[in-house]
């Protein structure tokens, strides 16, 4: 079962007036997506297959200047250093809606109604960004590329998104068209849920469990992973560390520890009831239960 795909009102306003703008030549538009898992259990530290994606919902757009594209009949490009321009606008967005990802193409087909599909040979569609951006995707753990390609839509003047993606053997796959869904529909609200880091509440209780796991003498790392999730790696020594990932849409989605013994990195569910990260002295039973458990002391 392949995913649906969604874009909200807004994106798909803007989209389609860009696409206006330079029709009946080419145009291009940067689509930033969330995806939503089939399994509820999912976390960003195993890779993503095609199959296993519920539901892309493109949630936020980045326009290409109009001065830095080169807008053809039947080809779209854009200008030598204007990704770095772009990328700035990427970095922004997804910053502060850290579920949205880069891993998609969007760009028009206004000479094909009721239809289209990517284009092959040297720097067109499967072959000159398709296949490019499935090697990038795969370095992030997503075994997969999407292309979105407008076209006509049957008739009137109207358009219609056409949705590609590429399997784990690179053959395309029809996902259908794309379905609008209203801005304050969960989907497009869950694409835009901010970044842990922006929230008070989430701030605080970092600061209150780097304080315990400091003052216990236990070190520790945190980083970010893709879809706003933070790891938190504690070193328990003897070639042995707990690791909590932090969900972005924390506390409404529990957290989740592991244990990983090294080398071999074998992993096992720490026993961690989730209530333990709703009190005012949660953070501080973690650590408690991990000494207990572990055996580790300062």
């Amino acid at each position: 079962m392949m995913p649906r795909c969604t874009m909200s009102q807004r994106c798909w306003r803007r989209t389609v007036t860009e696409l206006d703008r330079v029709s009946p030549r080419e145009g291009i538009v940067v689509p930033l997506v969330a995806l939503t898992m089939r399994r509820p259990d999912f976390n960003p530290c195993t890779g993503i297959e095609l199959e296993e994606i519920d539901e892309l919902v493109v949630a936020s757009t980045v326009l290409v200047p109009a001065d830095r594209q080169v807008n053809g009949p039947a080809r779209v490009s854009v200008l030598a250093s204007t990704n770095h321009q772009v990328n700035r606008s990427i970095q922004r967005i997804v910053t502060r809606f850290p579920r949205l990802r880069a891993c998609a193409y969007l760009h028009s087909h206004p000479f094909a109604r009721g239809g289209t599909w990517p284009s092959r040979g040297p720097g067109c569609d499967y072959d000159g960004h398709m296949i490019p951006l499935f090697e990038r995707n795969r370095e992030a753990g997503l075994n997969t590329s999407f292309s979105f390609i407008a076209c006509r839509a049957g008739s009137g003047d109207g358009w219609v998104i056409a949705a590609f993606a590429l399997d784990r053997w690179r053959r395309i796959v029809d996902l259908g068209f794309v379905e609008v869904a209203d801005d304050s529909s969960a989907s497009v609200r869950d694409a835009l849920v901010e970044s842990l880091h922006s929230r008070a509440d989430v701030r605080s209780m970092l600061h209150r469990f780097k304080g315990e796991l400091a003052r216990r003498g236990l070190g520790f790392r945190i980083d970010e992973l893709f879809g706003g999730w933070l790891r938190v790696v504690i070193d328990l020594g003897d070639s042995c560390a707990a690791v909590l990932l932090l969900p972005v849409e924390f506390p409404r989605r529990v957290p989740e520890f592991f244990t990983v013994r090294r080398p071999g990195n074998g992993a096992s569910r720490f026993p961690a009831p989730a209530a333990w990260l709703t009190t005012s002295d949660g953070w501080v039973r973690v650590v408690d239960r991990i000494e207990e458990v572990y055996h580790v002391r300062p």
